[in-house]
């Protein structure tokens, strides 16, 4: 199938139809129009990169970090209020700024979905900023009355150097299809839109005062 016609750069893969059975197909949609040569994107040279024995003490390290932190949260939680002890309750869930942030996440995101499986690369969808997508539509969708929506609004918290990272520093060389970027721009700009718009309407998207914002600041 040529495909040429609409995608100059060559970069748009042909229909998942070179493999048999349901997982060949989803295989197909999830790896193969992956580029290798293109920096950003990975590869054999990347995975070689480190050698097995660095990779395995790094992981040991980090492993041994999360849990040791986790261990260290744990023994100081302290439960999130509910609702009806907080001060400043959101009286009108779904206003009109948190519909049009909720309309702007899902749309950045079925686009980002489009465009992967139009280049069968389906597999960056898993990326943080991807998964963070969700995480927001979850928290602008769901009524705010329940405290375990604290929970993730405070845990999301500490992953929002992905979008920072990724405005300060993108990687744009990979996308070709039209309006890619825009929508690459699109996406990380409502991530870091969102939290500041629950934050500054409180009800349960709370934090735990100044020193606990310092620190999400900071990391």
């Amino acid at each position: 199938m040529n495909v040429s016609g609409h995608d100059p750069k060559g970069r748009l893969a042909p229909p998942a139809t070179d493999k048999e059975g349901f997982w060949g197909t989803l295989s197909g949609y999830y790896l193969d129009g992956i580029d290798f040569s293109l920096d950003g994107n990975g590869g054999p040279n990347c995975a070689a990169s480190l050698p097995m024995a660095r990779r395995v003490l790094e992981d040991l390290v980090a492993v041994a970090l999360c849990l040791g932190s986790l261990a260290f949260g744990l023994r100081r939680h302290r439960p999130p209020p509910r609702r009806s002890q907080l001060k400043h309750v959101l009286t009108n869930d779904y206003s009109p700024g948190r519909v049009a942030l909720l309309v702007a996440m899902t749309a950045a995101y079925a686009l980002e979905l489009g465009y992967k499986m139009a280049t069968r690369q389906m597999v960056f969808l898993n990326q943080p900023c991807h998964q963070l997508c969700l995480v927001h539509i979850a928290l602008l969708a769901w009524p705010a009355s329940s405290s375990w929506l604290t929970y993730v609004f405070r845990v999301h918290l500490y992953f929002l150097h992905g979008p920072i990272m990724a405005i300060l520093f993108p990687v744009t060389n990979t996308l070709f299809l039209p309006g890619e970027v825009l929508v690459y721009w699109l996406e990380h700009i409502v991530l870091l839109t969102v939290p500041f718009y629950l934050l500054r309407h409180g009800g349960i998207f709370t934090v735990e005062g100044f020193t606990y914002e310092c620190t999400q600041g900071l990391l």
